[in-house]
């Protein structure tokens, strides 16, 4: 017995699944490949999101000269397996311009691109008695809707 349960365990949420929604996320018709790459494109100083035909790559400068990559695409739930991703990835994306071929160019294997499909939740309630939900396990959007609460402090204290 506890005075008090804080389900903070994301979006496959098994504190939510047990108490309060049995509802599974969604699929919000988007796949992302996520990866790192030891290169910094000529030009990247900030976040960059390049625009295609149902797709966009976005680029993220951070520390020790790597980057950030992403590239979405708008399209039915699907699964990328391990082998082969890296040429896909570079197909996919192959239209972009220079700076996201240097960036593809720099990854090396198919295990430095994690793939998966954008899911959401919509929770009508994020408590009931003495459970509590917080995060992804209770409301879970796509990375491009949300905000957070880095965004918050960084607005607040600039």
């Amino acid at each position: 017995r506890y005075d008090l349960v804080v389900g903070a365990d994301g979006i496959a949420s098994s504190v939510r699944t047990l108490t309060l929604s049995a509802s599974p996320p969604v699929s919000a018709g988007q796949t992302v490949w996520r990866s790192l790459a030891p290169t910094r494109p000529r030009g990247l100083t900030k976040l960059q999101f390049l625009l295609g035909d149902g797709c966009f790559f976005g680029l993220c400068p951070i520390g020790n000269g790597q980057t950030y990559g992403f590239g979405n695409v708008s399209e039915p739930r699907s699964h990328d397996p391990v082998p082969g991703r890296l040429a896909r990835l570079r197909e996919r994306f192959a239209g972009f311009g220079a700076i996201v071929q240097v960036y593809l160019a720099a990854l090396t294997t198919d295990e430095q691109i994690h793939c998966s499909t954008i899911e959401w939740l919509e929770c009508a309630a994020w408590y009931s008695g003495r459970v509590v939900l917080s995060g992804d396990a209770a409301h879970a959007s796509s990375p491009m809707m949300g905000r957070g609460a880095a965004w918050r402090w960084r607005t607040r204290s600039s």
